[in-house]
């Protein structure tokens, strides 16, 4: 896939993702407590460990497990109608998987354990595209051979692709959403992560929104207009191929049968 300079496709010169690595944070894994002690007045009651506290008398807080926020997790959605089996827009998921490649890129450079997931499958066989956070040397390699891979099949709806995989990946983990369309069912996962305390971004290459971003505040959304960007489009297929592949409908699809 083609790789350009993040700045050059309209994102921040500086940390466009949050804190980098000489800055991140400890963060407390919810996922695993290792111990309890005493309540403290900032404490949040979501924290309480209710049997320590029955047998105590007192509040007990669950200790959790440090972990910092390093990963990276990329998730790209094959998909460019609303719903998939609408048909595709070829360039259109050209241009996302280009925009995954680039932010990958910048993030191995920066020393993010940078992963990836596609809602779609290996050309020709039923392989999952995910390559998980690794400090692998030729990790960005693997992830564009991955990226290279991705075709416009779609076996699941991207929500329902973060969802399902979020609760595998590191707490403190980035989850980042490449997206050439929105829908309301992708921005209330977003919302659903936001509120179990998960770092998501939201890219989308729309290029109007169809609908309000409708998301917390602290969700960073990046709205990259498809036709806007500086990608070589001769390196993208033949024009004539750009056009949107609308599906059959469904009387058609069963006449041919």
């Amino acid at each position: 896939p083609q790789v350009l300079p993040l700045e050059a496709l309209g994102f921040p010169p500086k940390e466009p993702f949050g804190e980098t690595k000489a800055t991140w944070r400890i963060l407390e894994d919810p996922s695993r407590a290792v111990g309890i002690r005493d309540h403290q007045p900032e404490d949040s009651f979501r924290h309480i460990h209710w049997k320590a506290t029955a047998r105590r008398q007192d509040l007990q807080i669950k200790v959790y497990e440090p972990t910092t926020s390093q990963n990276l997790v990329i998730f790209v959605n094959v998909a460019t109608f609303a719903r998939h089996w609408e048909g595709t827009l070829p360039l259109l998921l050209e241009q996302v998987i280009a925009v995954a490649a680039s932010i990958a890129s910048q993030c191995v450079q920066e020393r993010y354990l940078v992963g990836l997931m596609a809602n779609g499958s290996i050309p020709h066989s039923d392989q999952p595209i995910k390559v998980l956070p690794s400090r692998r040397p030729d990790q960005l390699a693997r992830v564009l051979e991955a990226l290279a891979a991705v075709s416009s099949f779609t076996t699941s709806s991207i929500e329902k692709l973060v969802l399902s995989e979020s609760p595998r990946l590191p707490w403190g983990s980035t989850l980042i959403v490449v997206t050439g369309v929105v829908t309301e069912e992708l921005l209330s996962a977003l919302v659903r992560l936001h509120d179990v305390g998960r770092r998501t971004v939201l890219v989308t290459l729309e290029d109007e929104p169809s609908i309000p971003y409708t998301l917390p505040p602290s969700t960073l959304v990046y709205h990259l207009p498809a036709k806007d960007l500086p990608f070589d489009q001769s390196l993208m297929g033949e024009p004539e191929e750009w056009a949107a592949e609308v599906a059959p409908p469904l009387h058609l699809a069963r006449d041919r049968r």
